[in-house]
């Protein structure tokens, strides 16, 4: 999807279809084709609904929701929402504002008087908004070492977030998202109520838009009954492991509902768009930073285009759940995904909406697979390999490996990728997309990535040829994280290595950083006994030599 450009719209939408217009009648029955390799209950899948004229006209079912007993997926079948339950918690929020009973602007410290002291002057509006600059719990947990499978709760990352010595920016100045902004919303919330933020979730946002079964479960390792497991397959052993969710922190994440629960609420906030709602006005308002730019994302809402549309919407991943809701104000179409096999289910949902609603859309639908015949000689091939800087702590390299162009970037690791021009490449199964500019002779200097998120543009840094004698090594310790990495020369490649994980090798880059691209992890040395350590979500963990 494309980023959101105006700010006007938001101000003049229209919730629901023109009386002009004729209703929108989706042939539910086309929705099967798209998830066929779904079909069954030898592998997990997905749940759908699509909602349209202000009731949920389809929903259709795919896969395992248990492999071991061979139950489907049905209609009830209830999934973790992974991170669209910030919408839902965005939701609560706005509601709790609207009765007087919570202030959006208020510091943190007002509701937690002992917040983190970095973050007593954060506000909750900042922190929905991914503005906050609080560092990600989620991220800073794989930093430590700490293992998927170990339980985790609201004290556990409460306990992370204290550990912390700064914010990864001023709050305001910039965009970057947080999971634990939306934590810290909705401990305040409980405590400017004294009410769990479960039963606040249920009277401000379950309860009115109908959802019967949806929960939120905020105790590490429980999910409501008739839960779909998560799985994640392995590709040498071509078998589907179990992933146990452990995880019982609120806010950014485990609520839980069907598909068919997720498409009302959906219909429910677009009713309240219709009615010039307040709540759902500020969900959808651009953040604004401190020098007044605007971002492509509101409250618990990405802001953004589908073939000339305006949506709403938002994805999740949560163990192997897989999450999106898709909300087309103009049209009063929604649109949700569930799956619970790890697999991205956005490129399926875009689908949908191309299949059942073609005509509604002004722009042709994006090509999803390469151009046929499209293949790169080696000389384009060299143009675009090479390593290229987002910020400190995101990078991408392209690989040439055989036949088969590799992009390394956090998120997804490794991805293969298929040339559909000279420019422009793409993962088909997850539209990742990125297109390269600024050709300076033999190579491109930009690319920019499309497909998770606001488009991301970087810039290429080239690799260094300092001697690796010259680099410092040794142990150092992390007060922030409560963890040691030891660097070391191993093959003749600067590596991080930590108790029980594979040693992580580093690539010197020209400007002084160390990188490794899948995970987005960064190294800049302070001196010979101190470095900063970055990532996508987290800047500047300080780690000193240990002694």
């Amino acid at each position: 999807m494309r980023r959101f450009a105006s700010t006007t719209l938001f101000l003049l939408l229209g919730a629901c279809v023109s009386s002009s217009e004729q209703p929108l009648q989706p042939a539910c029955e086309n929705i099967a084709p798209i998830f066929a390799d779904f079909a069954g209950t030898d592998n997990p899948g997905f749940a759908v609904a699509v909602a349209v004229n202000g009731e949920v006209q389809c929903t259709q079912n795919f896969g395992a929701a248990d492999l071991e007993t061979k139950e489907p997926i049905s209609d009830a079948t209830r999934f973790n929402l992974a991170s669209v339950s910030k919408a839902l918690t965005a939701w609560a929020a706005t509601s709790l504002s609207a009765s007087g009973e919570y202030d959006l602007d208020a510091p943190l410290s007002r509701y937690l008087p002992d917040a983190p002291a970095y973050a007593r002057d954060v506000t909750s509006r900042q922190m929905l908004n991914h503005t906050s600059g609080i560092r990600d719990t989620g991220t800073m947990y794989i930093m430590a070492g700490r293992s998927a499978s170990e339980p985790i709760s609201n004290t556990d990352g409460l306990a992370l977030l204290h550990r912390q010595a700064a914010l990864n920016f001023p709050a305001g100045d910039r965009y970057l998202y947080s999971n634990s902004g939306y934590l810290l919303t909705a401990l305040a919330m409980e405590a400017a109520t004294h009410r769990s933020f479960s039963s606040l979730t249920q009277q401000l946002v379950f309860d009115p838009a109908g959802l019967t079964g949806a929960a939120i479960m905020d105790t590490p390792g429980s999910m409501p009954a008739g839960s779909a497991k998560s799985y994640v397959f392995d590709g040498e052993a071509t078998v589907w492991h179990l992933i146990p969710h452990s995880a019982g922190t609120v806010g950014s994440t485990n609520a839980y509902a069907s598909a068919g629960d997720l498409a009302k609420w959906g219909l429910h906030f677009l009713a309240a768009m219709r009615e010039g709602d307040a709540r759902a006005q500020q969900m959808v308002a651009p953040a604004r930073l401190n020098d007044g730019q605007s971002v492509a994302y509101g409250m618990g809402l990405e802001l953004t285009q589908y073939r000339g549309q305006t949506v709403f919407m938002h994805s999740g991943s949560e163990s192997g759940y897989r999450s999106i809701l898709i909300l087309l104000p103009e049209k009063g179409i929604v649109v949700t995904v569930l799956g619970n096999g790890s697999q991205r289910p956005q490129p399926l949902a875009e689908k949908v909406l191309d299949v059942l609603f073609d005509d509604a859309f002004s722009e042709p639908a994006p090509r999803r697979t390469p151009s046929p015949g499209a293949s790169l000689d080696e000389q384009a091939v060299a143009r675009l390999t090479g390593f290229y800087e987002f910020e400190a702590g995101r990078d991408a390299q392209i690989i040439h490996e055989g036949n088969t162009i590799l992009v390394a970037v956090d998120p997804f690791g490794m991805l293969p990728m298929e040339a559909v021009s000279d420019t422009e490449l793409l993962h088909a199964p997850s539209q990742v997309r990125i297109s390269f500019s600024d050709l300076d002779g033999t190579r491109f200097n930009s690319m920019t990535l499309t497909g998770v998120g606001p488009a991301a543009e970087a810039r290429r840094v080239d690799v260094s040829t300092s001697p690796v004698e010259t680099i410092p090594t040794g142990a150092f310790y992390s007060e922030e994280l409560g963890s040691e990495y030891e660097l070391a020369v191993l093959d003749g490649t600067l590596s991080i290595v930590m108790a029980g994980q594979p040693p992580i090798p580093l690539t010197a880059l020209d400007n002084g950083r160390y990188i490794f691209a899948p995970f987005g992890l960064c190294i800049e040395f302070e001196s010979s006994d101190s470095f900063l350590l970055s990532t996508w979500r987290v800047k500047n963990l300080k780690f000193t030599r240990r002694e």
